[in-house]
Order: structure tokens, then C-alpha cells, then sequence
């Protein structure tokens, strides 16, 4: 329920957070496209992550894993060779 998922980001977030991580939050706002559903929310916060900056660019998964590729200086695989990163 929204209420489970509000209540782990409440617990869980702010420790990771103020370990020093880097967090990513995904969730889908529906199940079909209509009335706008389908699409999916991505948050990121931690050091190097830019407060309150936000990016209106479509992306794919594979933007969420080039962002990680490049972010942990890997060579990217597959479908993110080519994707516009997610992350810094």
C-alpha cells in the first residue's frame, strides 16, 4: 500500500542518506496509460546529486543504467551504450 511504501522511505531513507549513499527512488503511478498512468517517477538524492534539480527528458531503464555506469566509471553494457544517462 502507499502507506507501507511512505512508511520504509520514512525509516530507511534519511539513514542512507546521512551514511553518505546515493538513493534512487522508482515507482510506478499505474498499471495502463490512462488518465496519464504508466508513467514512472524517478528520485535521486545523496552527494554529488544536485538539490532540487529536475529533468523533464524521457528516459528508458537503460538511462537509469548508463547513469550507474558512468557514475561507477564502468563500461557501459548493451542497451545503455546508447542511452541518455538518468544520473550526474
Amino acid at each position: 500500500s502507499v502507506a507501507t511504501g511512505d512508511r520504509w522511505l520514512r525509516d530507511h531513507v534519511r539513514p542512507l542518506l546521512q551514511a553518505g549513499a546515493v538513493v534512487i527512488i522508482t515507482f510506478d503511478e499505474g498499471s495502463t496509460s490512462v488518465g496519464g498512468g504508466g508513467h514512472v517517477m524517478t528520485a535521486t538524492a545523496g552527494p554529488g546529486v544536485a538539490r532540487g534539480t529536475r529533468n523533464r527528458h524521457r528516459f528508458t531503464h537503460y538511462g537509469l543504467l548508463a547513469g550507474l555506469e558512468r557514475w561507477f566509471g564502468v563500461p557501459r553494457l548493451h542497451g545503455a551504450a546508447n542511452a541518455r544517462p538518468l544520473l550526474p
